[in-house]
């Protein structure tokens, strides 16, 4: 490495030296350290490059010896590999040799045993050894497998050509045997022939306990049993010699039967506690049709029970108008229908339990439990299960389906049309719901109108209000706004709506004779010239950005709602999350604006 040369500094200026001295050595002082400054870089700068060089070769050298220490250590691997591959060829060749063996000792095991085909019964194995007990071979001149059996040669298998008697052990015979291709012998077919030889000399019959007598026994060859007499009850038999044509037969214990006859024709079979009678339908049947006044008709156990005068009554079913005495003009179907009903009339009651403690008029109940509780409730209709159920007093009630009315006690002149319409509606009058679950939780509220699936269905107090259309007024997500308590409100449609189409314009009352307070409208030209006119379309939901596809002109009610301040009037600011804006609130301020724009134009053209 070669060190560039440092230029030897002058003399230092010194605290004794005159000023110009000084200065002088001072000069000359700073320009040599400037010298020496650019001769200490260059310098520097050779050194940096020479330690370069050197770190270069000591990375090479360690690079070097590394790749020698691994390919040392692969060399001594490559050696260790090598004498394990030739440790494994031996084993390899020694395990090889065995099995050789195995292989061969199993082969002469095997070729002791089985000595293969031969003519004649050998004497020796095929080694020359004595012969084991067990060897086999197959002799070619009988076709048959033999066995040594260790002194001497047999078949493996004998042929059997006969069965002797004595393997029967059924029979007994003097045959000594039964050849399986000549047939049975002559002695054992005798035997077996004698089987079934054998002849009857007498038959006779007995009547035994039946009743019966027998004539014309016993036969010994040939002829006739009579039998004569009746066969008793406990026999079988009906104890009867003879039965009339098309009579009715009764069993009557161990007697003999007891036989109905048809009689009067219209007659029907009944019992009179005992036994079995042909009666008249009228005169003695429980639960017929009167065939004059008063034109009653009941079927079913205590249908009808009580009644005495009431005429054209029909009850069918256990229990139907059971305590009815002189009503007329019901119609009663159904397990216990109208059962406690005491001298109504024009009730129709179909189905279990329908109309039970019904005591007024003109009612009808079709389902399970409709109109149960009804006592003087006059001209309600209700169709479905629980319909009215709970109704005692409310007149001129319609529920029809599922709970429709359900828990209604004295509410009057409802109706209500789909399951569970009005299903808590208690004494709220004079509502009209028609949908699914329309106006369900209703309790007090009057007049209102909820027409479609689920429209004011959480109105609970709320009177006089009017909502059309699926969730219309049941809640501010789909149903514009939710109406609980609120009354006189009219909402129509719900959120997904994007058009309202009609043929005129809306017409409304503005009769000065309604209003008072009047007051200017405090907005005009500058409110108008604030206003931020705007092309909009509306999402397909809130969550969305997607647009609906059309386009409109109007309003932000947010920018309206700012220029209005706290107390707005064209911006509806009730429900925060559905700012409603009323458009008609508006045209008064525009005709302001119009007004203070034209007395401006005046006194311009008078000025």
């Amino acid at each position: 490495m070669t060190i560039p040369t440092i230029s030897t500094l002058p003399t230092a200026p010194a605290r004794t030296d005159p000023p110009a001295t000084f200065v002088t050595r001072a000069d000359s002082f700073l320009a040599a350290m400037v010298v020496m400054q650019g001769e200490l870089n260059t310098s520097i700068g050779a050194m940096n490059t020479d330690i370069g060089g050197i770190a270069a070769n000591v990375t090479a050298a360690q690079a070097a010896q590394t790749a020698a220490e691994l390919a040392e250590s692969n060399a001594a691997t490559s050696e260790s590999n090598a004498a394990t591959s030739e440790s494994n060829a031996a084993t390899s060749e020694s395990n090889a040799a065995t099995s050789e063996s195995n292989a061969a000792a199993t082969y002469d095991a095997f070729d002791d045993r089985y000595l293969g085909a031969k003519a004649n019964d050998p004497t020796l194995d095929n080694d020359g050894n004595a012969l084991q007990t067990g060897a086999q071979y197959f002799n070619t001149t009988s076709d048959t497998t033999r066995v040594y059996n260790g002194s001497g040669w047999q078949d493996s298998a004998a042929i059997a050509t006969a069965i002797t008697v004595s393997q029967i052990t059924d029979l007994t015979a003097t045959a000594t045997e039964l050849n399986y291709t000549d047939g049975v012998t002559s002695n054992i077919q005798t035997q077996l022939n004698a089987k079934g030889v054998g002849s009857v000399t007498s038959v006779n019959v007995s009547g035994g306990t039946t009743g019966l007598t027998t004539s014309g026994g016993p036969v010994t060859t040939s002829g006739t049993i009579t039998l004569a007499g009746t066969l008793s009850v406990a026999n079988g038999g009906t104890g009867s010699t003879s039965l009339a044509a098309n009579n009715v037969i009764l069993g009557n214990g161990t007697s003999a039967v007891q036989e109905v006859a048809p009689s009067t024709s219209g007659n029907v079979l009944t019992s009179n506690g005992t036994t079995w009678v042909s009666s008249p339908v009228a005169s003695t049947l429980t639960g017929a049709t009167d065939s004059a006044t008063p034109f009653n008709t009941f079927l079913g156990f205590d249908a009808g029970l009580n009644t005495s005068s009431g005429l054209c009554n029909t009850a069918v079913g256990f229990g139907a108008l059971c305590r009815q005495t002189t009503g007329c003009d019901n119609t009663a179907i159904g397990f216990n229908a109208l059962c406690y009903s005491l001298n109504t009339k024009g009730n129709t009651a179909i189905g279990s339990n329908t109309l039970t403690n019904n005591s007024c008029f003109y009612n009808t109940a079709i389902g399970f439990s409709a109109l149960c509780a009804n006592i003087s409730g006059n001209s309600n209709t209700a169709i479905g299960k629980s319909a009215l159920s709970a109704n005692t007093t409310g007149n001129y009630n319609v529920a029809t389906g599922l709970d429709a009315l359900e828990i209604n006690t004295s509410g009057t002149g409802n109706a209500a049309i789909g399951r569970t319409a009005m299903g808590a509606n208690t004494t709220g009058c004079y509502n009209t719901a028609i949908g699914y679950v329309a106006l369900q939780y209703n309790t007090t509220g009057l007049c209102n109108v909820a027409y479609g699936n689920a429209a004011l269905r959480f109105n609970t107090t709320g009177s006089n209000n009017v909502a059309i259309g699926t969730c219309s007024g049941s809640n501010s997500t789909l149903g514009l706004v939710s109406i609980t308590t609120q009354s006189d409100r009219i909402v129509m449609g719900n959120n997904d709506h994007t058009c309202a189409q009609i043929k005129v314009a809306w017409t409304v009352t503005s009769d000065c004779r309604d209003k008072t307070e009047f007051k200017d409208i405090p907005y005009g030209l500058d409110f108008v010239k604030a206003l931020k006119p705007t092309e909009y379309q509306f999402k397909i939901n809130r969550d969305s950005e997607i647009a609906d596809g059309k386009k409109r002109y109007g309003f932000l009610a947010q920018d309206i709602l700012t220029l209005e301040g706290d107390t707005p009037v064209i911006i509806s600011a009730d429900n925060e999350e559905k700012l409603q804006y009323t458009e008609s609130y508006l045209i008064p301020v525009l005709v302001k604006a119009i007004q203070e724009l034209s007395a401006e134009l005046e006194e311009l053209k008078n000025a």
